[in-house]
């Protein structure tokens, strides 16, 4: 702050770091500054929010139902007792394109140890390797290994289940089929997470009798839903 000052810039106009902010949490600092300037300091107050409402949850809710413990005790079974060593983030909505590489950096550099602080090896698989893709490009891409493949892959869906509304439309007549475009990837996300959690019975008994074989899905993948 001293040398921002003598360099001319009023405290007012100064934006501070702290030395304990590390980079992969550093979004909610004044480092999302940009973030500020992309989406407006209401957005950013929403995203703050958002964040806060989670640390509140998380340190206030029972463990029974506090959605990061559970979530991490699911990793941890997935990587451990199922030995799965991947995981997929497949969000339904392109503006989480970045959120897998986001995770990537957020899970493996906070995680991907193998020594403790005191030196002594860890005996457990500390995290997965995380990867991802919007789900309607994910289809086309992976889904097939995901769901045919002979390695088992954990996989975290997401999608909101209301895309639009009438300030995101630049013309009233492509507002129907956005909004139908949207229902699609919701219905096509919920019909992925139940053929990978159900496999063949999920499919509809007509449709599976006239299936080859190879064609077929054997389910019981882990995945979870939000």
């Amino acid at each position: 702050a001293e040398k921002m000052t003598e360099w001319g810039i009023i405290p007012d106009n100064q934006l501070l770091l702290w030395e304990w902010v590390g980079g992969r949490y550093s979004l909610w600092s004044c480092i999302g500054f940009p973030i500020a300037l992309t989406i407006g300091i209401d957005g950013f107050q929403q995203l703050l929010a958002g964040a806060h409402a989670v640390d509140e949850h998380f340190q206030n809710t029972s463990f029974e139902r506090n959605i990061p413990v559970l979530m991490a005790l699911l990793g941890i079974w997935n990587n451990n007792f199922l030995n799965i060593q991947t995981h997929a983030v497949l969000p339904y909505d392109g503006r989480l394109k970045y959120f897998a590489a986001y995770l990537q950096q957020l899970e493996m550099e906070s995680n991907g140890k193998s020594v403790q602080r005191d030196g002594q090896k860890v005996e457990l698989d500390t995290c997965p390797i995380v990867w991802g893709e919007v789900g309607p490009n994910a289809q086309h891409a992976f889904y097939q290994l995901l769901h045919q493949g002979t390695q088992a892959v954990s996989c975290d869906f997401m999608a909101p289940i209301q895309r639009y509304n009438a300030d995101h439309f630049t013309y009233v007549e492509n507002a129907e089929a956005l909004i139908e475009q949207h229902h699609l990837a919701l219905s096509n996300c919920l019909a992925q997470s139940r053929l990978l959690a159900f496999g063949n019975e999920a499919l509809d008994a007509a449709e599976l009798k006239n299936l080859p074989i190879y064609k077929q899905y054997e389910g019981n993948q882990p995945s979870s839903t939000l």
